[in-house]
């Protein structure tokens, strides 16, 4: 028969045999923050890399402009007349607009003073001669 001191010897044996369950570790130090220290190289190198690749490519950019008369936006009185004869016939539309008047085009505007009051002609004669001088 089995008696108490035979199962109190048995399991003496057992735990001086093993060491126990082993409690599983969710959380290794060493291991995670050599992974974190790999990751954070990893992002440091890369990007490092990329801006320093970023930074030649676009240094050389540089080099490959051309001249400065090239790059000088050249003065055309026709296309700034052009411009302006647009914006005058888009004031004299908005103006018929707000005074609920049939449309005239910027020379009838002007010279008619139902259309267009003598500020309105003031402002674009010195808009004119602003443009000329300069």
């Amino acid at each position: 028969m089995i008696t108490k001191k035979d199962i109190i010897n048995a399991a003496k044996a057992v735990v001086r045999k093993s060491n126990g369950y082993r409690i599983p570790v969710l959380i290794h130090p060493r291991r995670d923050w050599l992974f974190g220290l790999t990751l954070f190289a990893v992002v440091v190198i890369g990007g490092g890399a990329a801006l320093a690749r970023l930074y030649f490519v676009n240094q050389a950019v540089d080099t490959l402009v051309g001249t400065e008369a090239e790059q000088i936006p050249r003065y055309r009185q026709e296309v700034v007349n052009d411009v302006l004869r647009g914006y005058r016939e888009r004031k004299a539309t908005y103006d018929a607009i707000l005074r609920n008047l049939p449309a005239a085009s910027p020379d009838t505007a002007t010279s008619s003073g139902d259309a267009a009051s003598s500020t309105d002609a003031e402002v674009v004669e010195t808009a004119d001669a602003e443009l000329q001088q300069g």
